[in-house]
C-alpha cells in the first residue's frame, strides 16, 4: 500500500492526507506547505502509524525529533507562560522539524547539529542568532533527558559542537543597536496613534522593558508618594523571585493619569485605542452619518482587539510608524538604551543599574555602558 502524502488546502490553510479514498483533516494550520507545523507532523505519523505505513526501526517505540520538539513545546507553554519565549523556540524548532522531523532522536548527534547549522547559514541567519538557536536546541535535548527520552550521552554530544566565530564563518554578523536618538523619537511620534505614542514616552521616561509597559495596571502601581513606584508581578526575571520595582516621575506620571481604570485590567489597551481611533475618525467626518452606519460592528466577530498589547505587537507598531515617517527603524529596548545613556551622563553606574534593574553591573556595562572619547581624546592631545 502507498504512503499517502501530506497535503495542504491553500484556502483554509489546513493541512489532510488521503486514507481509504477520504480525505482525513489534521488539526493545525499553516500556511506553508512545505514548512507545516509540529502539531501537524506528529499527527501525520501518528495517521501513517495506524495505517501500518510507517517505516519502524528496530525499537518502534524510539521517539522523533518531531515529537521531541512537539512534546517540548507544550512544556514551555507553562513553564515559559509569562514571556515570548515560547514563540522563540517555536522559530527556532520550525526550521530543525523541516529538516530532521522524522529522524529517530537517537541519531540526532554532533554531526547532524553541524548540518543544522550549515542549514541556518544558508537561510541567511546572523552569527549571533545561530549560536542562540543551536543553545536552545540543547535546551530541548536537556529537558528531553530529565523526561528519559534522551541519554544523557547524547547531550553531551551536542554540547561538543562549537559556536560559530566571527570572522570565520558567512554568516552575517547582528547589526549594532544603539541608544535611538530623542529626535528620531519625536519624528516618529505623529505616526503612531495616540496611545503608542504615550506608552513609548512612558517607557523613555521610567527604562522600564516593552513587557513591563505593556502589561502596566493600577494594581501594581503605588502612588502613596511624589514618586509612585510600579511592582509587576510578571517580569523577565520573576523565576528567580527577584522583586522588580520601577520608579515613575512626574513626567510619566502626567501621562498615565489619562489612562486610570478600575477594572484591574492593563491601562493601556488595543480596545480602548480602537474606540479612541474610531472616535476621532467621527470627530472629522464632513459628511452626515447614516442611521445604518451608526454601528456596523458585528455582535461576534471573527477578530477583535484584546484588552492588552503584546510585545511583539508594541514592536511592529513602531516599526510600520517609523517606515511612514521616513526615519531609521528603531525598537522599544533601544528606548531602554536612551535611557540608560541619559542616567549614565548625569549619575554613575550604580544608578543605571537601578533604573534599568539589572541584577549586576556587569550587565549594565555589556550592553549599556558607553566609552569615555572625552578622557581618550585628551589624552591623544597630551602624549599621542
Amino acid at each position: 500500500m502507498k504512503k499517502p502524502s501530506l497535503c495542504h488546502h491553500k484556502a483554509t490553510s489546513r493541512f489532510f492526507l488521503w486514507v481509504a479514498g477520504k480525505r482525513v483533516y489534521l488539526k493545525g494550520r499553516g500556511d506553508d506547505p512545505r514548512n507545516p507545523p509540529l502539531e501537524v507532523l506528529a499527527q501525520y505519523r501518528e495517521a501513517l502509524m495506524g495505517q501500518g505505513l510507517w517505516n519502524a526501526d528496530s525499537d518502534p517505540d524510539h521517539m522523533r525529533v518531531v515529537e521531541l520538539a512537539k512534546e517540548f513545546l507544550d512544556h514551555a507553554k507553562s513553564e515559559y507562560r509569562f514571556s515570548q519565549q515560547v514563540v522563540t523556540f517555536r522559530g527556532i524548532l520550525r526550521p530543525l522539524v523541516r529538516e530532521f522531523g522524522m529522524m529517530p532522536i537517537s541519531q540526532f548527534g554532533p554531526r547532524r547539529l553541524c548540518e543544522f547549522q550549515s542549514v541556518l547559514v544558508r537561510d541567511g541567519r546572523t552569527r549571533q542568532g545561530i549560536n542562540k538557536a543551536l543553545t536552545l536546541v540543547r535546551q530541548v535535548f536537556r529537558w528531553g533527558v530529565e523526561m528519559e527520552y534522551v541519554p544523557s550521552t547524547q547531550l553531551t554530544a551536542l554540547q561538543a559542537v562549537r559556536p560559530l566565530r566571527k570572522g570565520r564563518t558567512d554568516a552575517p554578523e547582528s547589526p549594532r543597536r544603539d541608544a535611538v536618538p530623542d529626535d528620531v523619537v519625536e519624528a516618529t511620534l505623529p505616526h503612531i496613534q495616540p496611545m503608542l505614542a504615550d506608552m513609548i514616552r512612558v517607557q523613555r521616561a521610567t527604562g522600564m522593558r516593552p513587557g513591563e509597559v505593556v502589561g502596566l495596571t493600577m494594581r501594581e502601581l503605588d502612588r502613596s508618594g511624589d514618586v509612585w513606584v510600579y511592582r509587576p508581578e510578571k517580569h523577565k526575571c520573576a523565576w528567580r523571585e527577584s522583586v522588580r520595582s520601577i520608579d515613575i516621575g512626574p513626567k510619566a506620571q502626567a501621562i498615565l493619569a489619562n489612562y486610570f481604570r478600575a477594572d484591574g485590567l492593563p491601562l493601556f489597551s488595543p480596545k480602548d485605542a480602537m474606540a479612541q481611533r474610531r472616535k476621532a475618525r467621527r470627530a472629522v467626518r464632513k459628511t452626515r452619518v447614516q442611521p445604518s452606519q451608526v454601528d456596523r460592528r458585528k455582535d461576534d466577530p471573527e477578530v477583535s482587539p484584546g484588552q492588552q498589547y503584546t510585545r511583539l505587537a508594541y514592536g511592529r507598531a513602531i516599526s510600520r510608524a517609523c517606515e511612514r515617517a521616513g526615519v531609521p527603524k528603531w525598537s522599544p529596548n533601544q528606548l531602554r538604551k536612551a535611557k540608560a545613556v541619559e542616567v549614565l551622563t548625569h549619575f554613575d553606574m550604580a544608578h543605571a543599574q537601578a533604573v534599568l534593574g539589572h541584577a549586576d553591573k556587569e550587565t549594565t556595562a555589556r550592553f549599556y555602558a558607553r566609552e569615555d572619547r572625552k578622557r581618550s581624546n585628551e589624552v591623544a592631545r597630551l602624549l599621542g
